[in-house]
């Protein structure tokens, strides 16, 4: 069971060091910063909602940033180990596919984590900086943020390999239906 435990844990370190060396990751997280000052700004042209304005705004660019690290990270993390063969150096030790699947989802989860920690505390810097309460909901809702981006994580590595495999099929579909 600590063997089972270990690969899993080693497979994780393993794709959160190289999340981290992806240039994608800091530039998603640069844009997100900029949003969320820029959501200052944004809240000014509002009347009477200034921090409703700046919380929809910040909670929406979390949102929208989580995605796009979500699918950009997990669909090309693991593309790129296939191409560039990496994957087979983990594949030829005694791991099982459950162990490769599971270190993967730990390693692009905590790599997440990380980064919503930081948006956070940047997005909650700035709006109590702004005279903002900080309401027990603005947690909850940043959780649920993380918790819908990593099933997200989950489902781009559940359906990385299906292209690969049917993409055969519908190239050949498609050329059928158009003789019709």
């Amino acid at each position: 069971m600590i063997g089972y435990l270990r690969a899993i844990f080693e497979i994780a370190s393993n794709t959160f060091k190289e999340t981290v060396r992806n240039n994608v990751l800091y530039l998603v997280l640069f844009f997100v910063i900029a949003l969320i000052i820029l959501s200052v700004f944004v809240a000014d042209w509002s009347v009477f909602a200034r921090i409703q304005v700046m919380e929809d705004f910040g909670l929406a660019t979390m949102s929208l940033s989580g995605l796009l690290l979500a699918v950009f990270i997990g669909v090309g993390m693991l593309g790129r180990e296939i191409s560039q063969k990496t994957v087979y150096h983990v594949i030829t030790k005694p791991v099982s596919r459950t162990q490769f699947v599971c270190g993967k989802f730990a390693g692009l989860l905590t790599t997440l984590l990380i980064n919503y920690f930081v948006m956070s505390v940047i997005f909650l810097g700035t709006l109590k900086y702004l005279g903002g309460a900080i309401h027990v909901s603005l947690i909850y809702a940043i959780l649920l943020i993380w918790a819908e981006m990593s099933l997200v994580i989950s489902a781009s590595i559940f359906f990385l390999p299906l292209p690969r495999r049917c993409s055969p099929q519908f190239f050949h579909w498609r050329f059928i239906s158009q003789d019709i």
